[in-house]
């Protein structure tokens, strides 16, 4: 068989993926609908089968941490471990192959870290047949089996059936703290144990949430199958291997005789993925860390781990695949010195409790242990938020502006920009992403294009000067680093060179331009055009400006040079028309007509004229991109 084949890099069974799931679904709802018609339920909700009910708790002691071993390790470092469940009387049915009680296996425990694992080998589920109510629970005791006296107790817990468990039967892993013997009172902590359990009482429910699932397979294969009937005869996916065609056939979503295609699954050349940008915060299997660099040739993340407790400097660097790395979950809005308000009052964050869900907030009332649905956050501002939020607070203050623009509320708009330019003013540069850093630039740029549009409109020509100069300064800091990960990121989130390069530079400049006409300042007004034209050659409007410009700037040389002319034929005449005596040359020291004034960024200085879009005359060069927003938005402010 040929090597550019399909069938021979896809295992394709007898029975396609689809006449599978038919068959599948064929079955399932033979079940629903023998289930149906036969089973019942007690009053609790349980199935019931010849009158007794058959709930079914099943129940896999995983581990067991932080445990108090005081007097119970033995001198040899073998020390052991087991689990006893029991379940109530009341809550099982009675009958002899109804256990009410097991064990776990014994194992060996960590005497150093107080730590018992049930590894996948070790676990064994225990199942409590016979259930009959909602309600029932089970008591998970941990001891240890000593040879020579009876067990010595190590903690104990109750395990109660949770509402999430009733919703879907399906298994659930839960912590729980160890208690200390029945009445013995003490401060003590006998850590926790992490146990799976899974209630099955509904069959009907069960089987209705199968059918569904395989209804809804069902349905994205019939319209995958629909995507192959368009796009393979283009692709000729049948003969040809998907990799071949890059990124254009994974846009495709081609889709082979019963197998959607996947990079994963299939090819991973056939595909081009965005990897994670430096400086990211992420999550691996060793805890927590911050990208690095992202090395092409080995497809490896170099990730800086976070420092361990106890640590003052990171130093555990990790080598990565991508499969082990994924981007961090944002953080909590229930972040330490975050203003909540409570209902005993108004507070701070001091701590939270992840596991069990409790924000500790301090009050003038005291200090609180509150539940997270009875804590709400005030509105944070842009110190209190994290860079994430600054951002998307941002582009949505930015967005906001573009809809008060179209809908021509001008002043409304102005503040939505300058608003989103307090956000970015306010991100951490240090701590900030590649991938954050390019988003930010954007939306600067975008804020600054529109809010010199706003100003030109309102008839603020000063302040679009400044608004075009601003967005200039920050294209100019871009095309002095186009080859760097910034730039490079610029191009992932969707910015293409033209627009970074041409467009905006290009509309900046006519924009200013625009500005200096109405200021009366036609010659560097020509200088930018000129730069602009060449940029964009098809702007209609910038050329008919530039036509414009260049005849008034020509006609007012006209008029100088024949002024100047005049006087000087004058003044030759009248030495002529004397005693024809030679006479000492005589230097006129003439002044030009003073330029209109414009409003240069403190610091600015103006380069010679001549000229590329990113050095012209009138560019203002700014210490950074942050110090040029918050020039601008400070001064824009003060005009407003």
């Amino acid at each position: 068989m040929a090597m550019t084949s399909s069938a021979c890099w896809e295992k394709v069974p007898h029975l396609s993926p689809t006449d599978e799931l038919q068959m599948q679904l064929e079955a399932e709802t033979q079940r629903l609908a023998a289930a149906q018609a036969s089973v019942t339920a007690n009053a609790q909700g349980i199935d019931v089968v010849d009158g007794k009910a058959v709930g079914a708790l099943s129940i896999t002691v995983l581990n067991a941490e932080n445990l108090h071993l005081d007097g119970i390790l033995d001198l040899s470092d073998d020390t052991t471990v087991v689990g006893s469940l029991a379940i109530t009387a009341a809550s099982i049915e009675k009958a002899k192959t109804n256990i009410r009680a097991a064990k776990t296996s014994t194992i060996r425990l960590n005497p150093r870290a107080c730590r018992a694992t049930w590894f996948k080998a070790d676990q064994t589920t225990i199942t409590f047949n016979g259930v009959k109510t909602k309600a029932a629970s089970v008591t998970l005791t941990l001891h240890h089996p000593s040879p020579l006296v009876a067990d010595v107790f190590i903690g104990t817990c109750k395990l109660v059936i949770t509402d999430a468990m009733l919703a879907d039967q399906k298994t659930h892993i839960v912590s729980l703290p160890l208690e200390g013997p029945p009445g013995h009172v003490t401060s003590i902590s006998y850590g926790q144990v992490q146990v799976a359990m899974r209630f099955e009482y509904d069959v009907l429910a069960r089987l209705q949430t199968s059918v569904q699932g395989l209804m809804d397979a069902k349905a994205r294969l019939e319209a995958d199958a629909e995507v192959y009937a368009a796009t393979a005869a283009l692709l000729q996916a049948e003969t040809r291997h998907p990799a071949a065609f890059g990124t254009a056939a994974a846009a495709s979503t081609v889709y082979l005789p019963g197998h959607k295609f996947s990079a994963d699954t299939y090819h991973p050349a056939a595909v081009a993925r965005t990897p994670i940008a430096d400086g990211a915060k992420v999550s691996t299997p060793f805890g927590n860390g911050t990208i690095v660099t992202f090395r092409e040739a080995t497809k490896m993340y170099v990730v800086l781990m976070e420092a361990s407790p106890g640590m003052t400097k990171r130093t555990t660097t990790a080598y990565l695949r991508p499969d082990s790395v994924w981007e961090a979950p944002p953080p909590s809005r229930f972040r330490k010195g975050v203003a909540v308000s409570t209902p005993y009052g108004k507070g701070v964050v001091v701590s939270t409790r992840p596991a069990d869900k409790v924000v500790v907030v301090k009050t003038d009332y005291g200090t609180l242990f509150l539940q997270e649905k009875d804590v709400h956050v005030e509105a944070l501002t842009a110190k209190t938020m994290t860079n994430t939020e600054r951002i998307a607070a941002s582009v949505a203050a930015s967005a906001a502006g573009n809809d008060h623009f179209k809908a021509a509320d001008l002043v409304a708009a102005i503040e939505k920009y300058l608003e989103s330019l307090t956000y970015l003013n306010h991100v951490d540069q240090e701590s900030a992403s590649h991938k954050e850093k390019a988003t930010v630039l954007q939306t600067m740029i975008r804020c600054h294009l529109n809010l010199g549009a706003c100003k030109l409109k309102l008839g603020d020509y000063s302040d679009a000067w400044t608004a075009c100069t601003n967005a200039l300064s920050i294209l100019q800091v871009l095309s002095d680093n186009r080859h760097g990960k910034v730039a490079e990121w610029m191009g992932r989130i969707g910015m293409t060179e033209a627009l970074i390069f041409q467009e905006w530079p290009s509309k900046a400049l006519f924009r200013r331009a625009t500005a200096l006409v109405a200021m009366g300042n036609d010659v560097e007004a020509k200088q930018d055009l000129l730069i602009a034209v060449k940029l964009m050659p098809k702007d209609k409007a910038c050329r008919s400006l530039l036509e414009s410009v260049a005849k008034r700037v020509a006609d007012a040389k006209e008029k100088e040079k024949e002024k100047w002319g005049g006087f000087l034929l004058e003044q030759s005449n009248n030495s002529n028309n004397g005693n024809n005596k030679p006479s000492a040359a005589k230097t006129t020291t003439v002044k030009s007509p003073a330029p209109v004034k414009t409003r240069d960024l403190p610091g600015g200085k103006k380069p010679d004229a001549s000229t590329t879009w990113t050095t012209p005359t009138t560019l203002a060069l700014a210490a950074s991109v942050l110090g040029v927003v918050a020039i601008g938005a400070m001064v824009l402010s003060k005009r407003q």
